[in-house]
């Protein structure tokens, strides 16, 4: 009796009904396969009256999809059309939920898929789209995000949840180990906070560009949460299967586990509290991951989100990070000196003598590596950095620029005589 008064319904009066009313799964299954389901699917394809019976459609092929990988490639794409299809708000909300849905099953099926395949392509697709209109990554975006950097950089072992929550009382972001248990790590991003962060500038900036700042960002925030994961994979190795007398050892000559020592016993006797306000960027660990958030969010920006900012939006971040580098080499008196350097005086001053763990003095020959571990670098390339940090320099690849200038010192050096760096 339903059926046949339905049969009788208008696109928009179908619609409205298919939107409107709240369904048991099995009535839902039943309209689908209803011949005024199939025809107004068609029509609305073929007449382009909107996208809201054809996100249903999908939604239902996601529903019934059951780790179809190939399936789950179709539907992708099928979602990108629609994507570009909407126009209106109405369309892009009703979008909302589908994409959500999309996401949850690429996330469901991370650990299984092949590092290049097409749903993790269209996933991205699906994020380069939203920067591209303007619009802010949402949560589970993040969340997607997120768990194929942990996958991409090896981290599955050791950051085996990632918590995209809507509050909390652990800041912006945490990466933890979870009481030292190695396949328990969690990485949590507080999205509700990082987006209150930015509202005291909503009606000051224009909207769209606001959305811009919010979601590059959203990309070093990240970064430098994921490298603390990478320092603590780093550190695990070393340490896997070493007899303790060995692992001790070790500590005043590899550098590696000597900093994480002494990054953690300074942060043992400062406290969690002046840790985690006063005395943060002082810490080593805190500013190597600075460091790699600037060039790793760049490097994202240029391969994953390519084409998605003007080169003027890269290169003021660019110059934004370049003017961080900088700082992060000059002491409070102004002088040049590095993060290393800065911190081990840190360490001393607050470390008595007896209980101080030596440091590992272990020459770094790579200038590029020096730098991304904040220890000494040559004075001309400190200068090479304030140029790019005042503009004089323009560029929208960070990392090359760097390198090159660092091949050219190297190649000055060796013509004059002098070492080769």
């Amino acid at each position: 009796y339903y059926l046949n008064h339905i049969e009788k319904f208008t696109y928009e009066e179908f619609v409205e009904f298919l939107y409107n009313g709240i369904y048991a799964e099995k009535i839902i299954l039943s309209l689908i396969e209803s011949n005024i389901y199939k025809k107004h699917l068609e029509e609305e394809k073929t007449k382009e009256l909107g996208i809201s019976i054809q996100i249903i459609s999908l939604e239902k092929e996601l529903f019934l999809v059951e780790n179809n990988v190939k399936q789950l490639d179709t539907i992708g794409t099928e979602i990108i059309k629609l994507i570009n299809k909407s126009k209106k708000q109405e369309e892009k909300e009703e979008m909302y939920s589908l994409i959500q849905r999309y996401l949850d099953e690429i996330i469901k099926n991370m650990d299984s898929f092949p590092m290049s395949c097409a749903s993790i392509e269209r996933a991205f697709e699906i994020l380069r789209i939203q920067m591209k209109n303007h619009e802010v990554l949402t949560p589970k975006m993040v969340e997607f995000y997120l768990l194929f950097r942990t996958k991409e950089l090896n981290l599955r072992s050791i950051c085996k949840d990632v918590i995209v929550t809507l509050g909390g009382d652990f800041g912006l972001a945490k990466y933890s180990l979870a009481g030292g248990v190695c396949k328990n790590g969690t990485l949590k991003i507080n999205y509700e906070d990082l987006m209150s962060s930015f509202e005291k500038y909503r009606g000051k900036i224009p909207e769209k560009a606001l959305n811009d700042t919010i979601n590059i960002l959203m990309l070093p925030m990240l970064s430098h949460e994921l490298h603390h994961a990478i320092d603590m994979k780093e550190y695990l190795e070393i340490k896997k299967n070493k007899e303790n007398e060995e692992f001790i050892n070790i500590i005043t000559t590899n550098k590696v586990v000597n900093r994480e020592i002494r990054n953690h016993h300074l942060r043992e006797i400062v406290g969690e509290e002046d840790y985690d306000n006063r005395y943060h960027d002082r810490f080593i660990d805190e500013t190597r991951a600075d460091i790699f958030s600037y060039f790793d969010t760049n490097n994202q920006l240029l391969t994953r989100f390519k084409n998605c900012y003007e080169f003027n939006d890269i290169a003021g971040r660019l110059s934004f990070f370049a003017r961080l580098l900088v700082k992060k080499y000059t002491n409070e008196e102004g002088k040049f000196i590095s993060p290393m350097e800065q911190f081990n005086a840190y360490y001393n001053e607050n470390i008595k003598e007896t209980e101080r763990i030596p440091i590992a003095e272990e020459e770094e020959t790579d200038i590029f590596h020096a730098l991304l571990n904040g220890e000494p670098i040559p004075i001309e390339l400190y200068e090479f950095l304030k140029q790019i940090a005042s503009a004089k320099i323009i560029t929208d690849d960070l990392e090359t620029t760097i390198k090159n200038f660092i091949n050219d010192l190297r190649t000055e050096e060796i013509l004059q005589g002098g070492p080769a760096l």
